[in-house]
């Protein structure tokens, strides 16, 4: 009986070892296959992250392309911009001469106006003392010849005091 017994622990024994053996390479099995799994899943995320670079470096390319036109686009309304400028600018500085042109006439006329309007002053002046001279000479008084040139009495006596004083002194 002792040796069933041995008999039977020794078939139990080797029936553990072969199932334990039997687990082992199940396991190893299984552990390839996890092995397996976490290199395709691996080889998934590389090439996930090789898409995401692509995908980034294109949006890079097309930003720096936006970035280049919006840089020309400011560019190009800079210079237009100075350009209307310095166009203001000449325009400013036309009507500005213009104008100072216009003031230089407008004083000349003025200033001819002014020695036209005192040269007509004393040719009336003159035309006035003549006038006067005569008038005096043909023996009219000095109220009707005031009256007759429609000026005031002072002014006729004066200027014939004047002539007076112009005459004595030829004689000097």
């Amino acid at each position: 009986m002792v040796n069933y017994i041995n008999y039977a622990l020794t078939i139990i024994g080797v029936f553990f070892i072969i199932l334990s053996l039997f687990l082992i390479t199940s396991e190893k099995i299984k552990g390839n296959n996890i092995y397996n799994n976490l290199q395709v899943k691996e080889k998934e995320i590389r090439k996930a992250i090789e898409e995401a670079q692509e995908v980034i470096s294109e949006l890079v390319y097309t930003s720096q392309t936006i970035v280049d036109e919006i840089e020309n686009y400011i560019s190009s309304k800079r210079k237009l911009i100075k350009i209307d400028n310095y166009n203001s600018i000449v325009q400013i500085k036309k009507e500005e001469m213009e104008s100072d042109e216009l003031v230089n006439k407008s004083k000349t006329i003025n200033e001819n106006k002014e020695e036209y309007d005192e040269n007509n002053k004393l040719e009336k002046r003159i035309s006035n003392y003549e006038e006067i001279k005569r008038l005096f000479n043909q023996g009219m008084t000095v109220d009707d010849i005031a009256k007759k040139l429609k000026i005031g009495k002072g002014e006729v006596k004066l200027i014939m005091s004047l002539n007076r004083g112009i005459k004595d002194n030829e004689n000097i």
